[in-house]
């Protein structure tokens, strides 16, 4: 089960899963606190109504990409009930070090009888593996735009969509390639043996890998990984409006994306201490102050808490 996963798996160190708390007590010594206060006693309401809209829009598109990778597993599940054990997964993702949480998503649909451990594992690994390539690539395109090449948003955009199409069919089209084929089959032999199942020889690992690993390059998978991450860009950016803050909004892509890429180490609950250090930092670029991105920081924590708690009553629930 995944728990046993987890648990052989995870860090257990009291260090490491510390980590966080440490960064945030370091950084509530050294900003002003009671400023941070200020700035979030200045919150404008429907900027963070609008904010909360979004991420719960960005919810429903993460539940539809995920959708398309179980569908692919010739597995069809109401929309209602993936999105039940969606938001069970954000809400896990949540309290747990390095959105671990997330994987629990996968037990549901093998509780169900409709898949075997490791494709409804894999089907959340490709889903995180589809958002990780987005931030990675629109990221990447956002750095460009705001440091070295400023042409303007239009030509920003068709920079990123050039970058994230043009990866995605090279990837397609050299596929039957030797090299890609043994790269996969590696992938997914590695991936049976943490998940301690039995494998087959090379070659029928590599008609599983290709099998598998065939439905993260599909273009719906693509088209909702990039409309998740520009709601979840478009909601902080709200978030940020609440605040009066002077962010741009494309630069806002790379911060996020950056972010969300260091809350995927295991090394605190709830992104505390992770998240706002990284904020102080990226923010404090375009003239932030550190109250004011931990204020930020604050209302990012408290919107994701307040978009997964379906997720709480669903798990509660036992769905």
């Amino acid at each position: 089960m995944i728990s046993s996963f987890f648990m052989h798996h995870a860090p257990t160190s009291f260090f490491v899963r510390t980590i966080g708390i440490v960064l945030l007590i370091y950084v509530l010594w050294q900003v002003d606190v009671r400023a941070v206060f200020e700035v979030l006693s200045s919150v404008h309401p429907l900027y963070f109504l609008i904010a909360l809209f979004l991420l719960l829009l960005s919810s429903f598109i993460g539940m539809l990409k995920w959708d398309t990778l179980v569908s692919a597993q010739q597995v069809r599940l109401p929309k209602r009930v993936l999105l039940k054990y969606y938001w069970i997964g954000m809400f896990l993702g949540m309290v747990t070090p390095g959105k671990l949480g997330e994987f629990w998503r996968a037990r549901y649909l093998v509780d169900a009888g409709r898949l075997e451990m490791p494709k409804a594992f894999g089907t959340v690994l490709l889903d995180r593996g589809v958002d990780l390539a987005v931030i990675v690539m629109v990221g990447a395109a956002a750095l460009a735009y705001v440091f070295v090449f400023p042409f303007g948003a239009f030509w920003w955009s068709v920079a990123a969509l050039s970058v994230l199409m043009g990866s995605v069919y090279l990837f397609r089209r050299f596929w039957d390639a030797d090299f890609i084929q043994k790269g996969v089959s590696f992938l997914w032999r590695g991936f049976l043996f943490l998940l301690r199942r039995q494998q087959g020889s090379p070659r029928e690992s590599a008609a599983q890998a290709k099998d598998f690993f065939r439905t993260a390059f599909s273009k719906r998978a693509w088209f909702y990984g990039i409309l998740y991450f520009v709601l979840t860009v478009a909601a902080y950016y709200a978030l940020a409006l609440s605040l009066s803050l002077a962010v741009p909004f494309f630069y806002l892509f790379l911060a996020v994306g950056l972010v969300n890429l260091l809350l995927l180490a295991p090394i605190t609950v709830l992104g505390l201490g992770t998240r706002e250090t990284s904020y102080i930092f990226l923010l404090g670029i375009v003239h932030i102050t550190a109250s004011e991105a931990v204020a930020f920081s604050t209302l990012v924590l408290l919107s994701g808490m307040i978009v997964s708690v379906p997720g709480g009553f669903f798990l509660l629930k036992n769905v």
